[in-house]
């Protein structure tokens, strides 16, 4: 079923394989309110088939799914995010124009990490709270550079959430509570991940929003976390060993970030076009727009 609201309608923003341009429109666009801007979105519900039918969402009463078009137009256009071509959708809690703006308080992102089936079988052997120092000192080691390039530096306070894997659903979720500090300002951030396991890639949620809000988020990623399913054919199950491709390092690997064996936290930091689907914190406009208006920066995992 697809909500649609009163006004002229844009194409479903579903992530157009390209940046979309800055043109008159876009202009225009950025002029409007967040309520005006709404306005022109095709807002979906129901059963929402994502990376091309490998797995679908069913929209919980009250929440809505807005296409790549639309989410990449809300990410890029009125978040100020630079380009992310790795988006695929935008999941809009109940009530999202409650900010005096009229913008979301916050959303979950929706993409799709295409490298391989992750083994599992290190879930209950991994020492989260030594995972995390690992995350801390790597953020902290890239601040002297971030500072040089002119942003401000970023700090993982610690888990927001703590890591929790459900063997049986093959569902991952966990939270950090980051902490952006620059121009004599400091903000606390809220990253709350979600990854579902699949036979050859991993689905990847991600809400971003104050840490004030944790409890909201919370209760948002609960509700919507056994609607989402990869389909059969698709599933964590359905792995051929020998013909899937397998990624190495576990669950370990997949909540420290992909990077991090790779030197990579300042490298994703520095890569500001694939805040959403990679990385360990992304600290950007997109962000900071979302924490309620605070300066914008970079981007952050």
């Amino acid at each position: 079923m697809t909500h649609r609201k009163p006004l002229a309608l844009m194409a479903a923003l579903s992530l157009l394989p390209l940046a979309l341009p800055t043109t008159l429109r876009a202009q225009e666009e950025a002029e409007m309110s967040w309520a005006e801007a709404f306005e022109q979105l095709t807002l979906h519900g129901g059963q929402i088939e994502i990376q091309g039918g490998k797995a679908v969402f069913a929209t919980p009463e009250g929440w809505h799914y807005l296409h790549q078009d639309d989410a990449r137009y809300v990410v890029e256009e009125l978040w100020g995010n630079p380009p992310s071509p790795n988006t695929l959708g935008l999941i809009m809690p109940p009530g999202f124009e409650t900010e005096d703006d009229g913008s979301p308080a916050w959303a979950i992102m929706v993409s799709y990490d295409d490298e391989g089936h992750y083994d599992d079988s290190d879930a209950a052997s991994v020492e989260y709270d030594e995972l995390l120092k690992a995350i801390q000192e790597d953020a902290a080691a890239s601040n002297e550079e971030r500072v040089r390039l002119g942003y401000g530096t970023v700090e993982i306070v610690g888990w927001a959430e703590p890591p929790s894997y459900d063997a049986s659903t093959k569902k991952l979720y966990w939270a950090k509570h980051i902490r952006f500090a620059g121009d004599g300002e400091t903000t606390e951030g809220l990253n709350y991940d979600v990854r579902v396991l699949g036979r050859r890639g991993t689905l990847v949620l991600r809400a971003v929003a104050d840490m004030s809000e944790l409890g909201e988020v919370r209760d948002g990623v609960k509700t919507i976390l056994p609607a989402v399913e990869f389909v059969d054919g698709e599933r964590y199950a359905d792995y051929r060993d020998g013909i899937d491709p397998l990624v190495a390092g576990g669950i370990g690997a997949l909540i420290g970030g992909k990077l991090l064996a790779k030197g990579g936290f300042l490298k994703l930091l520095v890569g500001l076009w694939k805040p959403i689907a990679v990385g360990l914190v992304a600290v950007g406009a997109f962000v900071m727009r979302m924490l309620r208006g605070s300066k914008a920066e970079t981007a952050a995992e």
